[in-house]
C-alpha cells in the first residue's frame, strides 16, 4: 500500500510450465488519482478491466482472471495468474500430428493389419477386411478362430506361432486361411507383441496374399523343369543321332583303313584316300551339331597341346580340294614362310573354323578362286597371335545379310538356303570357337564381288620344337627359279614363298613366255635350276611346256615341279603318257614346308626331319609293340563292327575273344580271368557296357582288369558316364587306328606267360576267290562288295551271317512286342537296318529305319503294321535271293592233313565257345573248315549248317561226331 496519489500493488503470481519448473512473474494493477478523485465526487468508479493480451501472448499464456473484493476503498481488484503452456501445446499437437499419420497408413496400407488381443480382433484396417471380405461390424470383436479353416488348424497354429511372440521375436509364415465365402487362399503372416512384457496389450499382424506369388513361382519352376527336361532329351536324341551315324561310319573309316594297308595301284589308293576323307568329312557334319549342343549347354572345352600348323594346312587342303577340283577352282594357300608353326593349342579346333570357312567360300564360289592365308600380328617369347583370312571370288553379300551373317541356322537369305543348302551352323560354331581362341571373327563382303572372312586366335609357342625340314643357307644359294603361272595371284604366293627361302625367282603367266625366259637365261649364262610349272594352262599347257624345254635346250633343263590344282592322278598319267621328267607333281594349295620338301627332292638337297606326322606313326607302332602278345576280350554286338575290330587287333599281334554282350562277357571272365584287358562296347542288348563293368569293378578277382570303352557316344556326359561307371578310358568310334592302340598301351600290358603258353594253330590255307555273285534280289551287290573290300569270299560270308541272323526277323518282331518290350522291337529294327546297309540292301534299309523310328516314338499299332509290312516286303525277297547263293560257293580245297592234335585242340576251343553260345566260333570255325573237311567231310557240313543258322547247341552235337571222326582216324 502507498498513500501517495499514485499506488502500485503488486501481486507475486507463480507461473506453471510444461518443465515442470516454476518461475515468478509479477504483475502490477494501478489506482489512478484521478479514479479516486471521481470516486470521491460521487461518480460511480470505472470498472476495472482485466490485462489484454496480444495474440501471439494467447498462444504461449493461459489466462486465470478473477474479481477481487475494494481494498481499502480502492475500488476493484482483479487477480490474475498466467501460466506458459507453449512447450505442453507443441507436445500436444505433435502427438495429435503423429496419430493422424498413424491412422491415415493403417487406414490406407495395402497389406492387411489387425490387432489381436487374447485371439480376438480388436481393430482392423480396410486392406485387411477386404482380404477376409468382412466388414468391420462382422469381425470386429470376433475370434481369429473365423479366419481359420478348422479347429485344428487354429490350434496348431496357437501352439506354433505364440510362444516365439511372447518371447520378443517376430513370427512369419505361410499360413492357408478361409475368407468369408469360404474360399481358401495362401497367406504369408508377420505377427510381433505390442508389449511383449505385457500380454494384453496384443498382438499385431501383418497378413499379405500371395498365392500369385507362389503360383508364379511353381510355374517357373515348372517350366524350368520343362526346359531341362527338354535339353536333357536334346542330349539324349544328339547322342543316340551320333551313335547311329557313328556305327556305320565305323565300318567305313576302318574298312578303308584295312584297304589302306594292302597293295594296291595307284588309282585304286586314290580311290579309298578320298573315301577316307569323305567319311571324315561326314564325321564333321556330326561333330558340328554336337559342338553346336555343347557351346549352349557351356560345355565345350579346348586342348592345349604341341601341333604343327603345316599339319593342320596339309589336312585343311585335302579336305578342300575335293571341291574346289569339282568346280574347277584354285585353291591357294598365302603362308608367310617365316610364320612360328610349331605351336601350342587345339589344332582340331583351329582345323574346325578353317575347313568351316574354306568350304563356305568353295560352296558360294562358281569361278575363280579360293585363297587362305595367315600372318603374324603379335609375338613375343611364350605366345604368338596370328591372323588368317579366307578370301573368295564368289557371290559376295550385302551388308544387311553380313550382320546376320554368324547367327545360327541362318544363312544369307532363302533363296541362298534353298540353292547352296546347309546347317547354317559352321559360322556360328566357328566364331564361339574363335572367341575361346582368344581372338574375334569377321567378314568383309560385296555383293557380286565375294567375301573375306578374317579372324585372329592366340597360340603358345613351342619351346623346343622338332625341326620340320632345314636347308642350310649355302644348300640354297645360287638357285634360280622361274614361276609359271596364269593366275595371278598363284603366281605372287609361290614366288613369295621361294623368295622367302633365300632363291632367286623370276615369274611369267604363260608357256610360251617361259620358254623366252628360259631361252635368255641360257644366253646370259645364268640358267634357271628350277621351274615351277603350273600344268593347266591356256595355250601351252605344263606338259607340252616341258616337252618344248627338253627339246629346245637338252642340256639346261632345270630341275621341274608341276603344279596343279587337279586331280594328282590325271597329271601323273599325262606326264607317263607324254614321256617327259617331271621331278615331283605338287597339289595346290601347297603351304612353305610342303613346297620347300618339294624343292629339297627336285633339287636332291637339304635333310628331312622329324614330323608330327612322322612321330605319330612312330608312336603307334611303339603301341603296337608294347600290347603284342596281349590277350584282350571285345564286348561287341555289331558284327561288323566285331570283324573290323578282331582284324586290326590280330593284325596287331593281340589274341581276341569276342563276348556279344555284357553278360556273355561276365560268363567268360567267371571261367576265365587270364586276360589283360577288355574293350567294352556301351550299348548292347541284355546287358550293357555299363552294368557289365559295375560288375566286374564289383569283383575282387576282376577289379584291376582295365575296361576301356568302345562307342560311338561321343557326347561329353557319355564320356563321364563312361568313367563313373569304372571304365578306365574312352575310345571314339569311328576309330582312329592310331588312338585305339595308343588308349590300350596306356592300360593293357601282356602277360608274358600267357602269350608263351599260347599254342599257335596253323592256319587254314587261302581258299580259292570265290566267282561272280549272281543277281541278288533287293541287293546292290557292287556296293555290299565294295564294304567287304572287294573281297567276293568274305562277301558271301557277310550275306551269309545275314540270312542266319534275319531270316526269322518276323517273329523274332513279334515275340518282342508280345512281351510289351518296346526296346527289343526297337533293337531288332536297329540290327536290321545296320545289317541290310551292310550287304548293300538299301531299300530294306530305309524301311527298317523308319520302323525303328516308329518304335522309337511309340507310333500307334496301325501304323506301326503298316511299316512292318513295308519291312517284310523289301526283306523277303532278299531272304528268297540268298537262300539260294550258298550252292554257287565252292569249298576250299586244302593242301595236305594238318595235325590231329592241334585239331582236337580247335574242337576244344570250339565246344567252349558254342557252349556259351559266342559268335567268336563261327570265325574260328572258318578259319579250319578246310581241315575238318579233308579229315571228317559229312561232320563238318553238318557243323557248317548248324552255325550258318546260329544253331550253336545242333553245331555242338556235330561236333562229337568231329571229335569220334578223328579218334577212328587216330586208331
Amino acid at each position: 500500500r502507498n498513500p501517495s496519489p499514485t499506488t502500485t500493488t503488486t501481486i507475486t503470481i507463480p507461473t506453471i510450465r510444461t518443465s515442470s519448473r516454476a518461475t515468478t512473474t509479477t504483475t502490477t494493477t494501478t489506482s489512478s488519482r484521478s479514479s479516486r478523485s471521481s470516486s470521491s465526487s460521487g461518480s460511480p468508479p470505472p470498472t476495472a478491466e482485466p490485462p489484454r493480451l496480444s495474440t501471439s501472448d494467447e498462444v504461449t499464456r493461459c489466462r486465470i482472471l478473477d474479481r477481487l473484493p475494494a481494498l481499502e476503498g480502492h475500488g476493484r481488484s482483479v487477480f490474475a495468474a498466467i501460466l506458459d503452456i507453449s512447450e505442453r501445446k507443441a507436445a500436444a499437437e505433435a502427438l495429435n500430428k503423429a496419430n493422424r499419420e498413424q491412422t491415415a497408413i493403417f487406414e490406407s496400407a495395402r497389406t492387411g493389419i489387425v490387432l489381436f488381443k487374447h485371439r480376438t480382433i480388436v481393430h482392423a484396417n480396410p486392406a485387411f477386411l477386404k482380404l477376409f471380405g468382412y466388414g468391420a461390424d462382422e469381425l470386429i470383436g470376433q475370434s481369429s478362430r473365423i479366419l481359420h479353416i478348422d479347429d485344428a488348424h487354429y490350434q496348431a497354429i496357437g501352439t506354433e506361432a505364440y510362444p516365439v511372440i511372447e518371447r520378443g521375436e517376430t513370427y512369419q509364415g505361410d499360413l492357408e486361411l478361409r475368407r468369408q465365402d469360404g474360399s481358401t487362399f495362401l497367406c504369408h503372416v508377420i505377427g510381433s507383441a505390442v508389449d511383449p512384457d505385457d500380454p494384453d496389450e496384443g498382438v499385431v499382424w501383418l497378413m499379405e496374399d500371395v498365392s500369385y506369388e507362389r503360383q508364379a513361382t511353381e510355374t517357373i519352376k515348372r517350366a524350368r523343369r520343362e526346359a531341362e527336361e527338354a535339353t536333357r532329351m536334346k542330349s539324349e536324341f544328339l547322342a543316340n543321332m551320333s551313335h547311329e551315324i557313328r556305327t556305320p561310319m565305323n565300318a567305313i573309316i576302318g574298312m578303308t583303313h584295312l584297304a589302306l594297308q594292302t597293295d594296291l595301284d595307284r588309282q585304286q589308293r586314290n580311290y579309298l584316300e578320298k573315301v577316307e576323307r569323305a567319311g571324315q568329312n561326314l564325321l564333321g557334319i556330326i561333330n558340328d551339331i554336337l559342338d553346336f549342343s555343347k557351346i549352349e549347354a557351356g560345355k565345350l572345352a579346348m586342348e592345349s597341346i604341341d601341333f604343327r600348323l603345316e599339319d593342320v594346312m596339309d589336312n585343311l587342303a585335302n579336305l578342300i580340294t575335293l571341291r574346289t577340283e569339282e568346280k574347277g577352282l584354285e585353291l591357294l594357300f598365302d603362308v608367310k614362310a617365316d610364320l612360328p608353326t610349331a605351336l601350342v593349342g587345339d589344332p582340331l579346333r583351329l582345323g574346325q573354323v578353317l575347313i568351316n570357312l574354306g568350304n563356305n567360300a568353295a560352296k558360294f564360289t562358281e569361278k575363280g578362286e579360293v585363297v587362305i592365308g595367315v600372318e603374324v600380328v603379335s609375338q613375343d617369347d611364350d605366345a604368338v597371335e596370328l591372323h588368317f583370312w579366307v578370301k573368295d571370288t564368289g557371290i559376295g553379300m550385302s551388308k544387311k545379310q553380313s550382320a546376320r551373317l554368324f547367327e545360327a541356322f541362318n544363312q544369307a537369305d532363302a533363296s541362298t538356303t534353298r540353292r547352296y543348302g546347309g546347317t547354317g551352323l559352321g559360322l556360328a560354331i566357328s566364331k564361339n570357337l574363335v572367341e575361346m581362341m582368344g581372338g574375334q571373327l569377321w567378314v568383309e563382303s560385296e555383293l557380286g564381288r565375294g567375301s573375306i572372312f578374317h579372324f585372329r586366335a592366340r597360340f603358345g609357342v613351342q619351346k623346343n620344337p622338332y625341326p620340320y625340314r632345314m636347308f642350310y643357307a649355302d644348300e640354297l644359294r645360287g638357285v634360280r627359279v622361274l614361276v609359271v603361272d596364269d593366275n595371278a595371284s598363284a603366281r605372287e604366293i609361290l614366288a613369295g614363298m621361294t623368295r622367302s627361302f633365300g632363291l632367286d625367282t623370276d615369274v611369267v603367266g604363260t608357256g610360251a613366255e617361259a620358254l623366252d625366259k628360259i631361252g635368255a637365261a641360257v644366253e646370259a649364262g645364268q640358267p634357271y635350276s628350277l621351274l615351277l610349272l603350273d600344268w593347266k594352262m591356256p595355250g601351252m599347257d605344263g606338259v607340252e611346256t616341258v616337252r618344248r624345254v627338253e627339246a629346245l635346250y637338252p642340256f639346261s633343263i632345270p630341275a621341274i615341279v608341276m603344279v596343279t590344282a587337279y586331280g594328282r592322278d590325271g597329271v601323273m598319267t599325262r606326264i607317263e603318257k607324254s614321256g617327259v621328267e617331271v621331278k615331283n607333281v605338287l597339289n595346290k594349295p601347297t603351304s612353305p614346308s610342303t613346297l620347300l620338301e618339294a624343292i629339297g627332292r627336285a633339287l636332291d638337297k637339304g635333310i628331312m626331319a622329324d614330323t608330327h606326322v612322322t612321330r605319330r606313326i612312330d608312336s603307334c607302332e611303339a603301341a603296337v609293340a608294347r600290347l603284342r602278345g596281349a590277350r584282350v576280350l571285345l564286348v561287341e554286338d555289331n558284327d561288323m563292327n566285331q570283324e573290323l575290330a578282331v582284324e586290326l587287333l590280330t593284325r596287331a599281334g593281340l589274341l581276341v575273344e569276342v563276348a556279344n554282350n555284357g553278360q556273355e562277357a561276365l560268363d567268360i571272365l567267371a571261367r576265365d580271368r587270364d586276360f589283360d584287358g577288355v574293350l567294352m562296347d556301351c550299348q548292347m542288348p541284355v546287358m550293357d557296357g555299363y552294368s557289365a563293368t559295375r560288375e566286374i569293378r564289383g569283383n575282387p578277382q576282376l577289379r584291376h582288369l582295365p575296361v576301356l570303352a568302345m562307342t560311338a557316344n561321343a557326347m561329353a556326359s557319355d564320356q563321364q558316364k563312361v568313367l563313373e561307371a569304372g571304365m578306365n578310358d574312352h575310345i571314339a568310334k569311328p576309330l582312329d587306328v592310331g588312338v585305339m592302340f595308343s588308349t590300350m598301351a596306356r592300360w593293357i600290358q601282356p602277360s608274358a606267360a600267357l602269350s608263351a603258353a599260347s599254342p599257335a594253330l596253323p592256319a587254314s590255307p587261302v581258299a580259292p576267290s570265290a566267282p561272280g555273285l549272281p543277281a541278288l534280289p533287293g541287293v546292290d551287290s557292287v556296293a555290299g562288295l565294295a564294304l567287304a573290300q572287294n573281297d567276293p569270299q568274305l562277301y558271301r560270308k557277310m550275306l551269309a551271317l545275314f540270312l542266319a541272323g534275319q531270316a526269322d526277323f518276323a517273329s523274332r518282331f513279334a515275340q518282342a512286342g508280345e512281351g510289351g518290350d518296346a526296346a527289343g522291337q526297337e533293337r531288332c529294327a536297329h540290327t536290321l537296318k545296320s545289317t541290310a546297309g551292310t550287304i548293300g540292301a538299301h531299300a530294306l534299309q530305309e524301311a527298317a529305319a523308319r520302323l525303328e523310328l516308329a518304335c522309337r516314338h511309340g507310333a500307334p499299332g496301325e501304323a506301326r503294321q503298316a511299316i512292318l509290312g513295308e519291312v517284310l516286303a523289301q526283306l523277303q525277297p532278299v531272304i528268297d535271293g540268298l537262300g539260294g547263293l550258298g550252292a554257287d560257293a565252292p569249298a576250299p580245297e586244302p593242301v595236305g592233313l594238318p595235325d590231329a592234335a592241334l585239331l582236337r585242340a580247335v574242337i576244344d576251343q570250339l565246344d567252349a565257345l558254342l557252349l556259351d553260345s559266342d559268335g567268336a566260333a563261327v570265325k574260328l570255325w572258318d578259319e579250319h573248315t578246310a581241315h575238318f573237311r579233308a579229315l571228317c567231310p559229312a561232320q563238318a557240313k553238318a557243323v557248317s549248317a548248324a552255325l550258318a543258322d546260329f544253331d550253336f547247341d545242333l553245331a555242338r552235337d556235330a561236333l562229337r561226331g568231329c571229335r569220334e571222326a578223328l579218334a577212328s582216324a587216330a586208331a
